[in-house]
């Protein structure tokens, strides 16, 4: 499975685009279980299994920012019709154990609104499940998703 943008994502930028809706005052990218597939009709962080906190990862994840800090890329390319949404890296550094600290391994990133219903906005595969050792960092980079529009 690929990395994509969920349908509710899609919906939520639409609505606060086009509508004012409200958008939550920062977003979040937290670590999933490969136990339930995230994909584009997964709305809500409740759908999926996050990993084991402890350690140096936080239930919930970390914040990525609403900033050029947080989405550090934002490209329009009229070429291939798309438009291209990148997050920071976020790293988080295993002290006193693992991460995960317990349970099934990191099988996929999820960004999400941090509001009451932590709706998803995209999923991030790790191809494959990760976890790292005491003193280890656990780095997820590069993480884009396209907006592709049909020619």
């Amino acid at each position: 499975m690929a990395s994509g943008v969920t349908n509710r994502g899609k919906f939520n930028m639409v609505a606060a685009y086009l509508r004012g809706a409200t958008v939550a005052a920062q977003f979040k990218m937290a670590l999933v279980t490969g136990a339930n597939v995230p994909t584009v009709d997964t709305n809500v962080l409740s759908d999926l299994t996050e990993i084991a906190a402890g350690n140096g990862y936080t239930a919930g994840g970390a914040i990525v920012e609403k900033s050029a800090v947080g989405f550090d890329v934002v490209t329009e390319d009229d070429g291939t019709n798309m438009a291209y949404i990148q997050t920071k890296d976020i790293v988080w550094n295993a002290s006193g154990g693992p991460i995960p600290a317990s349970g099934g391994a990191a099988a996929y990133a999820i960004l999400y609104e941090d509001n009451a219903n932590k709706d998803i906005v995209a999923f991030f595969d790790l191809t494959g499940d990760r976890q790292v050792s005491d003193g280890q960092e656990f780095r997820v980079q590069n993480n884009q998703v396209n907006l592709e529009t049909p020619a």
